[in-house]
């Protein structure tokens, strides 16, 4: 698998949402671009200050328990349209859904692809999530549909690793070779914190090399003010294993007096000039509550050294549920859809609407709409995978499953990766589980308790 560069890969997709696009669907359209720039460049902006911002505030947040039962609004779904303009009607694209455990982990992301023809969601990716004691996301794991043979194939696995503050301190991609059938580290992030807790640098480590396990590529340093206002990004490529750097892209960021964000301009760095030259600017609106109401996207046009106006969101909140009111996906790392908005404003948000700026003004481009529901999050004590262990794995012929916790009663379910169940069976203490039925492959367990739901792989040889 080609690995992305770190300001898309690591980060989250734009702060414009939808990052795909179908020249079919917008084809009549022209959208302006940079001078001299490829179209496909124009979402390139890594959107390092709102990552910052989300990691910031999840490692403050992400340990908060409910001492009582609490009335909360959930995430459940994004649904994302496109706007087409021979019939100028919004159609359905595709759809994010969100499965949480009883207090507020998510535990299931699952994403599916709008049939057209036949009018049907088609279930196109799914994402599992392990959780330590401390409601860290230890361990996510993707797995793709194949259409063609109709089964569900091993995409990848990211492991999450923190430090004595439980903050995020490095991540691992891994993913399966079809050719080699083994998993290959591809590679680390390391995340490093200043003096006040907030991010400061990041290296990014590639893995595949022969000579070295990891080998250093990039890093991302973060430049706050007095006030710990993020003002500048800048993303630098080694160039040398002299540990000489050589930085290629940064952002400079503004503020209002009332310490929102006004502006972000990126901008690549020239060797030929030696000197930085503008890319892009975003600049934002607010209401009276500091929600991000509408956001602008402007690319810089060389040949008239001037900014041209290219983007706009326009953004929708219910105002009667604050931030903390919420029950939200946790962590950034959900592809297709951006979640940066929903942790990084005041109230609860609804809905954005992005139009592209033409020859005929502003036009609608795509839309995504926001679905909660109520639900009531309990304020008992949680479980954890420490409570649970599943040994051998790789496993031939049986497994044990440990329930270490004999207090609390457990279920645990195996299923094939086309979603068939193939058990489901009680544990209580130490259960020895025959799995001699089960064919060489892969495997997807999930043990189940009143309180937790814990998904995981098993690999059968």
């Amino acid at each position: 698998m080609k690995k992305i560069s770190l300001l898309i890969s690591v980060l989250i997709i734009s702060f414009f949402g939808i990052s795909q696009t179908n020249s079919g669907q917008h084809k009549n359209h022209e959208v302006q671009f940079p001078d001299g720039k490829e179209a496909g460049k124009i979402q390139k902006k890594a959107n390092d200050f709102a990552y910052c911002l989300q990691l910031n505030k999840l490692n403050s947040s992400k340990q908060m328990t409910y001492s009582a039962t609490e009335t909360k609004q959930q995430l459940d779904s994004i649904n994302s349209e496109y706007w087409t303009f021979d019939s100028e009607d919004w159609i359905n694209w595709h759809k994010a859904e969100y499965l949480y455990n009883e207090t507020g982990l998510t535990i299931e992301y699952d994403h599916f692809f709008f049939d057209e023809i036949l009018e049907t969601w088609d279930t196109a990716t799914k994402i599992f999530y392990e959780y330590d004691e401390n409601r860290n996301m230890k361990k996510s794991f993707s797995i793709n549909w194949n259409s063609v043979d109709s089964i569900w194939e091993d995409n990848h696995y990211s492991t999450y690793g923190y430090n004595s503050k439980n903050q995020l301190s490095n991540y691992i991609y891994t993913t399966w070779n079809d050719m080699t059938e083994e998993w290959v580290d591809v590679y680390k992030i390391e995340y490093h914190y200043n003096a006040d807790d907030l991010l400061e640098l990041i290296y990014d480590y590639s893995g595949l090399h022969d000579s070295v396990e990891w080998k250093l590529g990039e890093k991302v340093e973060y430049t706050y003010d007095m006030d710990n206002n993020l003002t500048q990004i800048v993303a630098s490529n080694l160039i040398d294993d002299e540990e000489n750097w050589q930085a290629y892209f940064q952002q400079l960021l503004s503020y209002e007096l009332d310490e929102n964000v006004s502006s972000i301009i990126s901008q690549d760095w020239d060797k030929n000039k030696n000197d930085w030259d503008n890319y892009d600017k975003e600049e934002y609106e607010y209401d009276s509550n500091g929600n991000n109401t509408i956001a602008y996207e402007f690319s810089w046009s060389e040949a008239g050294s001037t900014w041209r106006e290219n983007f706009k969101a326009n953004n929708t909140f219910d105002l009667s549920y604050d931030y903390n009111e919420l029950i939200l996906p946790g962590h950034n790392f959900f592809p297709y859809n951006n979640l940066d908005e929903i942790h990084t404003n005041v109230n609860m948000f609804t809905g954005s609407t992005r139009q592209v700026f033409g020859q005929n003004g502003w036009e609608n481009w795509s839309k995504n709409t926001y679905y909660y529901s109520e639900q009531e999050v309990s304020g008992i004590a949680y479980l954890n995978s420490n409570d649970f262990a599943v040994y051998p794995n790789p496993a031939d012929g049986y497994i044990f499953i440990e329930n270490k916790n004999g207090t609390v009663q457990a279920i645990v379910e195996i299923f094939s990766l086309s979603g068939k169940k193939l058990l489901n069976q009680q544990i209580n203490g130490v259960e020895k589980v025959d799995i001699s039925h089960m064919n060489s492959g892969i495997y997807i367990y999930k043990i189940k308790s009143n309180k937790e739901v814990i998904s995981g792989k098993l690999i059968v040889k």
